[in-house]
């Protein structure tokens, strides 16, 4: 299993990705909410693989919800970087591979565009239980 690693722009909150799958093979999608398009969000997960979100502070990590109110998105509090989101008590996520140290590579595919407006809430937990990503988030002071 390979780890790839990304982080905000301040490096506040870093992410080690876990998976069996290369970059080149990682499934991109876009969703076309309004949230995820005004943050060009280019999601990636792999229920196999497992994300382990890490903090310098406690304090860095800003949670946001809306809509349904099922999902927290991981925005850096000091750089505004929106890492990725996580569901179910933070053990599932779904990743911003633009955040990632090999976005270069993937900003070269074209992301599969998805429409989810109409989507209940259990359906969007049961969707993302199929998809996305085990999670670990762990804070670290020096």
């Amino acid at each position: 299993m390979g780890t790839y690693n990304g982080s905000c722009h301040c490096g506040a909150l870093s992410i080690a990705y876990q998976t069996d799958l290369v970059p080149a093979d990682w499934p991109l999608r876009a969703c076309q909410c309004k949230f995820c398009r005004k943050h060009a969000m280019l999601s990636t997960s792999d229920p196999g693989g497992e994300v382990v979100v890490v903090l310098r502070d406690s304090a860095v990590l800003n949670r946001y919800r809306f809509a349904t109110h099922v999902t927290d998105f991981l925005i850096c509090a000091r750089c505004g970087v929106y890492v990725g989101a996580t569901v179910e008590n933070d053990s599932l996520i779904v990743i911003n591979g633009r955040v990632m140290d090999c976005a270069e590579a993937l900003l070269e595919r074209t992301a599969e565009p998805r429409v989810l407006d109409n989507e209940s809430a259990e359906g969007r937990i049961a969707r993302r239980r199929q998809m996305w990503s085990r999670c670990r988030i762990e804070v670290i002071t020096d």
